[in-house]
């Protein structure tokens, strides 16, 4: 959760996660992200993201998550996520340190 004084800005939701499309890595699921409607287009998403994916690092553990659109599959794209598939649904990962072993 990311917070201005005591304002939500935005916050995510995760789970832990074994996915057979990447065996051998722990994974944790982004399920979802939102941004307080007056805050949008500010970059907060971006630094939220951003922690998660600094923290995921930390303790080695991959990120997982299915963008609804594919406006959202090209902005997780500058973010260090790789599209695994595009359909039934796009389905995109990031290991840890940002590099596919």
């Amino acid at each position: 959760m990311m917070n201005l004084g005591n304002r939500v800005l935005g916050y995510a939701t995760c789970k832990l996660v074994v996915s057979q499309a990447i065996p051998n890595m722990r994974l944790i699921e982004i399920n979802s992200l939102h941004t307080n409607e007056h805050h949008r287009r500010k970059g907060w998403a971006t630094k939220l993201i951003n922690k998660i994916c600094d923290e995921a690092d930390e303790v080695g553990v991959g990120l997982l998550l299915m963008p609804d659109t594919a406006e959202l599959q090209t902005w997780y794209t500058t973010l260090g996520f790789q599209t695994l598939q595009e359909k039934p649904v796009i389905l995109m990962a990031r290991p840890p340190k940002g590099k596919f072993e």
